[in-house]
């Protein structure tokens, strides 16, 4: 008789007192077009905040190319269960002139890749459903 399996759970969130995977500077390369984007993510008592900053964003403008003109920052809040990090954004505003906030909310899930310290994400913007995933984020 063969034994039965059992469900494995998911590793337990970093606590306070151990090396937190997420925090830190990460830096990555925008997919679509090229960009440069950083990512910052602090802890505090459990919960993450997360500032990403993309250097061009199709989200805040058009040029006469086709180009993204400005650039974005957007802040975000979550939690971590094992070695994946869900957020939320809390805002979004746009580097134009002057800068302008956008009414737009995305979800996030990073998962961090122990073997290579990079996390992989996937973000979706909420109103649409819209997903933008696979961006690998080495630590800056």
């Amino acid at each position: 008789k063969k034994p039965a399996i059992q469900p494995t759970a998911p590793p337990p969130s970093p606590t306070s007192g151990e090396n937190d995977p997420f925090v830190g500077n990460w830096v990555a390369v925008d997919k679509v077009d090229g960009s440069s984007t950083t990512l910052t993510i602090s802890r505090n008592d459990g919960s993450y905040s997360l500032v990403l900053v993309d250097d061009k964003a199709s989200a805040c403008g058009l040029d006469e190319a086709g180009k993204p003109k400005f650039a974005i920052e957007i802040r975000a809040a979550g939690t971590a269960r094992g070695n994946v990090l869900n957020a939320t954004t809390t805002s979004a505003t746009c580097f134009s002139d002057p800068p302008s906030s956008l009414e737009r909310v995305w979800t996030a899930e990073l998962t961090y890749q122990t073997p290579t310290d990079t996390l992989i994400d996937m973000w979706v913007r909420v109103d649409t459903g819209t997903v933008f995933s696979g961006t690998v984020w080495r630590r800056r």
